[in-house]
């Protein structure tokens, strides 16, 4: 035993006197255990440290026989004793933490290399498969769908070289799933990321890893889709149908598929919660299917179709239909719902009414280039046309073009107009959507943009060429003309403003009335994105 008694310098004599007066100041600390200690004549194996006050008492002089157990209390003195069984108690507890720590770093080390491992194995196989399939691509036809697993593979092998490793091993899979789908007879199957904003998830079939969706990533069969708040995202189809998934929404890409012979589609998705805009595409082959599954219902769209769907809670739902018509079975019921009408179902009932119309907007016009120095921190006028059956308007106004960067919000504007204050430099989204006395909301206009900066923009205006106008009797004229694709072409007669696309040929045409007989002077402007325009005036003369 180590006498700590010594080592400090006390002799016996002065230990003897300490106690003595120590006697008469004892403190008894209650609910402590007490411990005899071991005596090193008898070559205990213990140690003595420094522990209490001065003035207290540790254990039996050389002439008593041994202390006797206190009942449920402690007595402190300024020598006691600790057993080198309780100093390797007190060592264990930090080595076990060391083992713990060690022993998980080598658990977290494995199953990197396991990733590792794994995304490599599959970016080999990918890599085997497209040399493997390289002669059977040119003869059977499918050469496309070969180069495309091809363009995966290598966005595997750069994301492996970034250490990403699960986006190598879902690129890798994807390409995979392109050959065996092509090999099949189905050409195209999935779909792919048309535009991501925020914070998009995807969990491929199969596997328990969610990985963020990027721009043009490739959407397989099976594949669970979710969606953070404040985030969105596009995906089309093989038919090209496009759907826009909102906010704190989870779907399943169900199916997604073409025939190689017939080129029949496919398209399914399923609806857990939050909701979907779908806009089908026009040209479809006979026999084509594009289904929405929610819990309660299915919803069966047709070509050339814009709809919302809807999933509230588990079980209420919506389905908007704002062009076109969808059919939806309910509870063993068929329902077609038509254009501009909305389905409400319940847990036990469900109801169908009519929708508002889609409010016009009319000012600022599509890529309209507004210049900071000329607002001199004036606010923004918005406006749009008034919807008869409208009670008040939802306005969105976002700084991205799917409205996940809001800058502004009214969810029941009662007048037509909104002033926009404090506007910084940049591009801005708007668009405006109708709510009738029923609280019932239709569907959002086409959104507009416009672009707030410090100068205008350099290079030419677009080309614009009016080939007619004219009028066709009861006040309706008919103005056509050509400028370039993709630019915006507004017509003005003074009183209403009407815009369009044009087409992928520069072409557009555009009908409408006008309350004037006789002369009305015609204004026309076209407007590319990047805010430079050009404008033509004509005038014609209006017979009733």
């Amino acid at each position: 035993m180590l006498d700590l008694k010594a080592w400090c310098g006390l002799g016996r004599d002065d230990m003897q006197a300490q106690r003595a007066r120590a006697r008469g100041c004892r403190r008894r600390v209650r609910g402590q255990v007490w411990q005899k200690p071991q005596s090193s004549r008898r070559g205990g194996r213990g140690a003595t440290a420094l522990f209490g006050p001065v003035g207290a008492h540790a254990g039996p002089s050389r002439g008593d026989k041994g202390p006797h157990p206190p009942d449920k209390h402690f007595e402190w003195d300024w020598w006691t004793t600790i057993s080198y069984s309780t100093l390797r108690r007190l060592l264990l507890i930090p080595l076990l933490l060391l083992v713990v720590a060690l022993g998980t770093r080598y658990l977290v080390g494995l199953d990197r290399e396991a990733r590792i491992a794994s995304a490599k194995r599959e970016v080999a196989a990918a890599k085997r498969e497209l040399s493997q399939l390289r002669g059977d691509a040119e003869s059977r036809g499918y050469l496309v769908e070969w180069e495309r697993a091809q363009e995966l593979v290598a966005h595997a092998e750069n994301s492996i070289v970034h250490q990403d490793y699960a986006r190598a091993r879902a690129d890798a899979a994807d390409a995979r799933q392109k050959l065996r789908g092509a090999q099949a007879g189905v050409f195209d199957t999935g779909g792919r990321f048309v535009q991501v904003e925020g914070r998009v998830s995807v969990r491929r079939v199969g596997s328990l890893e969610w990985i963020l969706a990027r721009d043009s990533m490739v959407v397989n069969e099976g594949d669970l889709i979710r969606t953070a708040s404040g985030s969105s995202a596009q995906i089309q189809s093989v038919s090209n149908d496009v759907h826009t998934v909102g906010p704190e929404t989870t779907i399943k890409y169900e199916r997604s598929s073409r025939d190689a012979t017939t080129g029949r589609t496919k398209v399914a998705i399923e609806v857990s919660s939050g909701q979907v805009n779908v806009a089908t595409a026009r040209d479809t082959a006979p026999g084509s299917t594009n289904e929405v599954l929610t819990p309660n219902a299915q919803v069966s769209l047709g070509p050339a179709t814009v709809a919302r769907v809807g999933v509230h809670e588990g079980q209420d739902g919506k389905v908007d239909v704002y062009e076109g018509a969808a059919n939806v079975a309910v509870r063993g019921q068929d329902i077609k719902v038509a254009k501009n009408e909305g389905l409400r179902v319940g847990a036990t009932s469900f109801e169908l009414n009519q929708l508002p119309d889609a409010p016009t907007l009319v000012t600022p016009p599509y890529y309209k280039v507004l210049l900071a120095r000329e607002l001199k921190g004036r606010p923004i006028e918005l406006e749009w046309e008034s919807i008869r059956e409208a009670r008040g308007y939802h306005i969105v106004v976002a700084l991205s073009p799917l409205f996940t960067d809001l800058v502004s919000e009214v969810l029941d504007q009662p007048q037509t107009f909104l002033a926009l204050k404090d506007p910084r430099q940049g591009d801005y989204y708007w668009r405006v959507a109708a709510v009738d006395r029923k609280g019932i909301e239709g569907s959002f206009s086409t959104p507009s943009r416009f672009r707030v900066s410090d100068v205008m923009p350099e290079g030419q205006p677009p080309a614009l060429a009016l080939s007619s106008i004219v009028s066709l009797g009861e006040g309706v004229i008919l103005v056509e003309g050509k400028s370039q694709p993709g630019v915006y072409v507004t017509v003005d007669d003074g009183v209403r403003t009407y815009a369009q696309r044009a087409e992928h040929d520069g072409k557009f045409r555009k009908s409408f009335t006008v309350g004037r007989q006789g002369t009305n002077r015609i204004k026309v402007t076209a407007r590319a994105s990047n805010g430079l325009e050009n404008t033509v005036e004509q005038s014609v003369n209006v017979r009733f």
